[in-house]
């Protein structure tokens, strides 16, 4: 974690924040005991998120959606999870699969038996 914080903190400024925080803390991960909710593989994981409220009148959206990706990319060759409230753009199944790992079927499963029209996630990008 201390690592990818370097990384954040260098490349973030307080205008790409604009009026939002940065928010992280630590969290044991066998308190999450839900099959799907995906933890790295350490007994403490550690929360990053953005929370970005622009500027009025100087948003600078896709920049802030393209600074995301950049740091999810960072944080996930560190060897982190998403935390999938975050706005990470153009996610795709390849993306997913990294993230879900051997629970991939299982959530491929899950959709065919509750979503059979696949109406849900149809943005998301889960599904090839």
């Amino acid at each position: 974690m201390k690592q990818f914080l370097q990384i954040a903190e260098a490349d973030l400024t307080a205008n790409d924040l604009g009026v939002g925080f940065v928010l992280t803390y630590p969290y044991r991960t066998s308190k999450l005991r839900r099959p799907m909710a995906v933890q790295p593989n350490d007994s403490v994981g550690y929360l990053f998120d953005l929370l970005r409220f622009p500027h009025p009148g100087e948003p600078d959206i896709a920049g802030m959606l393209e600074q995301n990706r950049r740091l999810y990319d960072k944080a996930v060759a560190l060897g982190a999870k998403r935390y999938l409230v975050g706005a990470i753009p153009r996610m795709t199944p390849a993306d997913w699969k990294r993230h879900f790992g051997n629970r991939y079927s299982d959530l491929c499963n899950a959709k065919r038996r509750y979503d059979p029209a696949g109406i849900l996630t149809p943005g998301q990008g889960f599904f090839a």
